[in-house]
C-alpha cells in the first residue's frame, strides 16, 4: 500500500514535470493533444523519467536553443526534476539519447502538422488574400555529419570526392503565407527532383486553396492535377522554348487568356494514366510586369494562373501575390539560419528526419505564440521577429516553467508583450551580398581525411 502511494506520488510529480517543460506552449499544444496522438500511433512506453511528454519537451526546448547539445538538454531536465520535487536525476546523456531513438517519426511529424493546421486555421478575413487561403512551396536543402548511413541514403553531391564532403537532404516545404506556418515538408536524396517531392503535398491543399510558387514548380501536369482538387494556381512561367501557348483573348494590357496543350511527354514520378487522364488543353491566364526597382535581379517577370477572372483578381493584386512569395525565402531563413536547421546532428537517417521534424514543430510553435501576440496587440503577424521571438523565450520559457501560477501567468504576458515589438518597414531594402569579415587562410579539404593524416605522419616520420 505505502509503496502504491509511492509510485503515484512519483508519477505525479513526473506529470507535472512534463507539464512544466510544456510551458509556455500548453495551450497551443495541449498534454491531451500529445496523449492522442501517443494513442493514435500506437505507442508503448516504459514509466520511467524519459517518457514521450518529457522527452518531447526536452527535444524541442534543445532545437530552439542556440548550444544544442544533449548535455545541455538533459542539464535542463535535471533541473526541472528539482524544482517540481523529483529525485534527481543523473546529468550523463545516455538516458535521453535512448529515450530519444525511441520517440516515433511519426508522432513528430503527426504534431507537427497538427499545430502548422491549427495556426493556419486562425487566419480569417482580413489576414486572407481576397478571402482565400495562399500556400507557397519551394525547395531547399539540409545537411547532415558525414557518417556511412546518411551517406548510403542521402549521399552527398557528385561533384564532391569522396570523404570531402557531407551527405545532403532536399527538402520541399509548403507554407501558410498569412502565417508563416509550416503545413507540412517532405525530404529526400539529391537525385528525387523538387516536382516529385511536390506532389506529396498536394494532401495539405484544400478546396478553394491557391498555391503559389516559383518557375521550378510550373508545369502542366501539377497545374492540371490541382486544378481538379479545386486548387487554384499562381506560378511563375519556366523559361523555356518547349512551353508554347496560344492567346484566346486580351483581357487587358499585359493581362490575356491563353490555351496550353498538354505536353507529350510527361514528368517523372507520374503513372502514364495519370499523365492520360489529364485534359487535353488547358486555358489559362496570363500577366506580365516589370520591376525596375534597382537591386531586383528579375526585371519581367510573367505568370500563369487559373484565376481567370481580371475583375475578381486585378494585375495589380497578382503581382503583389507574387511579391509576397518572398515570405517563403524568408522563413526558410529563419528556419535553417535563425533555427540552425541547415546543419543537423543525426548521426543516422531516421535522427535526422526526428531532428527536422522537431525543428518544424518548434517553429510553428513559436510562429503560433507569434500569431497570439499580433491578435492582442493588433499587428501585422509577419512583422514580428521569428529570430526575436526565439532570443526571448530561451529568457522566459525557464523562468515561467519554473515560478509559480501567478508569477508564470504575469511573466508570459511579459513575454507576450516583448514579442510585439514589430520589425521597421524597409520594403525594397538592398544589400551587397558581400563579407565583411576575412575567413581563415585555411585550404580546403580535397582528399579524404585518414589520407592526409598519413602524409602528415610521414613528413613529421622523416
Amino acid at each position: 500500500m505505502y509503496k502504491d502511494k509511492i509510485v503515484n506520488h512519483v508519477r505525479s510529480l513526473r506529470q507535472k514535470l512534463s507539464n512544466k517543460m510544456g510551458l509556455p506552449f500548453q495551450d497551443i499544444l495541449p498534454a491531451e493533444q500529445i496523449a492522442k496522438a501517443i494513442k493514435a500511433e500506437g505507442i508503448k512506453y516504459r514509466d520511467c523519467l524519459f517518457t514521450p511528454w518529457v522527452t518531447l519537451w526536452a527535444f524541442i526546448a534543445q532545437v530552439l536553443d542556440a548550444d544544442r547539445s544533449c548535455r545541455k538538454a538533459v542539464s535542463r531536465v535535471v533541473a526541472y526534476c528539482i524544482v517540481v520535487g523529483l529525485p534527481r536525476p543523473s546529468a550523463l546523456t545516455g538516458g535521453y539519447c535512448r529515450a530519444r531513438k525511441r520517440l516515433s517519426e511519426n508522432l513528430l511529424h503527426r504534431l507537427m502538422g497538427e499545430v502548422g493546421l491549427s495556426v493556419q486555421q486562425k487566419a480569417t478575413g482580413g489576414n486572407l488574400w481576397c478571402g482565400r487561403h495562399v500556400k507557397i512551396v519551394d525547395g531547399s536543402s539540409v545537411s547532415m555529419p558525414d557518417t556511412p548511413e546518411n551517406q548510403k541514403e542521402y549521399p552527398q553531391h557528385s561533384n564532391q570526392a569522396k570523404g570531402c564532403g557531407f551527405p545532403i537532404a532536399r527538402i520541399v516545404v509548403l507554407f501558410g503565407l498569412a502565417t508563416g506556418a509550416v503545413m507540412d515538408l517532405v525530404f529526400s536524396s539529391l537525385h528525387v527532383g523538387e516536382n516529385v517531392l511536390f506532389r506529396q503535398l498536394w494532401s495539405q491543399l484544400n478546396f478553394a486553396d491557391i498555391l503559389l510558387g516559383d518557375s521550378g514548380f510550373f508545369s502542366y501536369a501539377n497545374i492540371a492535377s490541382l486544378l481538379a482538387k479545386g486548387v487554384d494556381t499562381v506560378l511563375r512561367v519556366a523559361k523555356s522554348d518547349k512551353v508554347k501557348f496560344e492567346q484566346v483573348k486580351q483581357l487587358g494590357p499585359n493581362d490575356c487568356l491563353i490555351r496550353w496543350k498538354r505536353p507529350s511527354s510527361r514528368p517523372k514520378g507520374m503513372s502514364k494514366e495519370e499523365f492520360k487522364s489529364l485534359p487535353e488543353y488547358l486555358t489559362l491566364r496570363q500577366v506580365h510586369f516589370r520591376i525596375d526597382t534597382p537591386g531586383f535581379r528579375s526585371k519581367e517577370i510573367f505568370l500563369a494562373t487559373t484565376l481567370l477572372d481580371p475583375a475578381a483578381y486585378p494585375l495589380v493584386k497578382l503581382a503583389q501575390l507574387y511579391r509576397d512569395r518572398w515570405e517563403c525565402e524568408l522563413n526558410l531563413r529563419d528556419l535553417k539560419t535563425s533555427m540552425q536547421m541547415e546543419i543537423l546532428g543525426g548521426k543516422t537517417p531516421q535522427m535526422v528526419r526526428k531532428e527536422v521534424y522537431a525543428h518544424i514543430l518548434a517553429y510553428n510553435l513559436v510562429r503560433s505564440l507569434m500569431w497570439n501576440t499580433a491578435t492582442s496587440y493588433k499587428l501585422p503577424p509577419l512583422r514580428l521577429s521569428l529570430k526575436g521571438a526565439v532570443q526571448h523565450l530561451s529568457v522566459f520559457a525557464p523562468l515561467i516553467s519554473t515560478a509559480s501560477s501567478p508569477t508564470a501567468q504575469e511573466l508570459f504576458l511579459c513575454l507576450l508583450r516583448a514579442l510585439a515589438d514589430t520589425l521597421p518597414n524597409r520594403p525594397n531594402r538592398i544589400e551587397p551580398r558581400r563579407k565583411k569579415r576575412r575567413p581563415k587562410s585555411y585550404g580546403w579539404l580535397q582528399q579524404p581525411r585518414d589520407e592526409l593524416k598519413d602524409k602528415l605522419k610521414k613528413e613529421l616520420a622523416a
